[in-house]
């Protein structure tokens, strides 16, 4: 009986000293964070603003975190198809979105996505945009007067594009049209480049569009485009250099909107992994070297952290609301 009881006693000994290793080994598994690449997912196609950012960011932040960075071109349906695709994957810290305000507060708002604007929590931003008002160079507007004119005398005659309904230049034409009193054919695009194509190709007559400001300004100056304007209190970076004036410089009537583009991650991601992110993404993003980047292929620099991030998307829905049925009738939706 005794070398029976000597046996269990040994047996029990030996798996509290199994359970202890593997809880152990577990543990630490669930503390090393990153140990495998991270992938961020920009839900536009390829060389807009938010895709050359993210791209930017890529090595300073693999830096920092010890691990790859991945990014991942899923566009579709104004930013819906790669929010949602991201939505889809595990709160694990391992896939980071692309977050373009106020656009993308928008979708959760107008469409039945599987997502809300709070179920998304902030990492960081460090690329505010502005958005400016294009045209051909063949095309007969020098200045925005002339241009607004010419659309309240013409109503529909014309074509404006840009990302769309729900995205940045969809918004900026509603502010825009309703401030102004005037209506043209809206064209929806589903990226910056689709947007720049078309406007350099003369197939629409005014574009919409933000972030890439140096590159707007180069292809202006190569006279491929004339900027009339830009839609902000006072033109920044590029813009500024080139001195492109605002709405408010030219009509008198202040139309504002601006852009900024950051990352976020699903709300449940684990704390200890959204700490560790913030503060990689906090020292990529403040790194001098980025920094000069980013001001010389996307325009203006200005570091968000990630909670002042989330407070600007959890918040902003409320005036966002007010632009969402001239938003819905242009998307012909009832």
């Amino acid at each position: 009986m005794n070398s029976i009881m000597s046996g269990v006693k040994a047996f029990g000994a030996m798996l509290a000293v199994v359970f202890a290793a593997t809880f152990a080994t577990s543990l630490a598994a669930q503390e090393k964070y990153p140990s495998k690449p991270i992938t961020i997912v920009v839900p536009y196609g390829p060389g807009g603003g938010g895709d050359v950012y993210s791209r930017l960011l890529q090595p300073f932040l693999a830096k920092e975190l010890g691990v790859s960075i991945v990014v991942e071109n899923v566009p579709g349906a104004g930013g819906i198809v790669g929010q949602s695709t991201a939505f889809a994957r595990p709160a694990d810290g391992y896939t980071l979105v692309l977050w373009s305000t106020p656009s993308n507060e928008l979708n959760a708002i107008t469409t039945a996505t599987p997502f809300s604007v709070e179920d998304w929590t902030g990492v960081g931003a460090a690329a505010p945009g502005q958005t400016i008002v294009a045209v051909p160079p063949d095309r007969p507007w020098t200045n925005l007067k002339q241009l607004v004119d010419d659309l309240r005398a013409n109503p529909r005659k014309f074509t404006i594009g840009g990302i769309g309904p729900f995205g940045t230049g969809g918004i900026a034409y509603v502010g825009m049209s309703k401030a102004l009193k005037f209506e043209a054919r809206w064209v929806p695009f589903e990226g910056t480049n689709e947007v720049t194509t078309a406007l350099l190709g003369g197939h629409i007559d005014v574009a919409l569009v933000g972030g890439s400001e140096q590159r707007y300004v180069d292809l202006m100056k190569g006279g491929k485009m004339k900027i009339l304007g830009v839609l902000s209190e006072k033109p920044a970076g590029p813009y500024a250099t080139a001195n492109i004036p605002t709405a408010q410089q030219q009509l008198g009537v202040l139309i504002f909107h601006e852009v900024n583009r950051g990352h976020v991650v699903r709300t449940q991601t684990p704390p200890d992994r959204l700490r560790i992110l913030r503060e990689a993404y906090r020292k990529a993003a403040t790194d001098p070297e980025f920094v000069a980047q980013v001001m010389k292929r996307v325009g203006p620099y200005q570091f968000t952290d990630g909670p002042a991030l989330t407070a600007i998307l959890h918040n902003g829905t409320k005036e966002l609301r007010t632009l969402v049925p001239a938003l819905n009738e242009m998307a012909g939706k009832k």
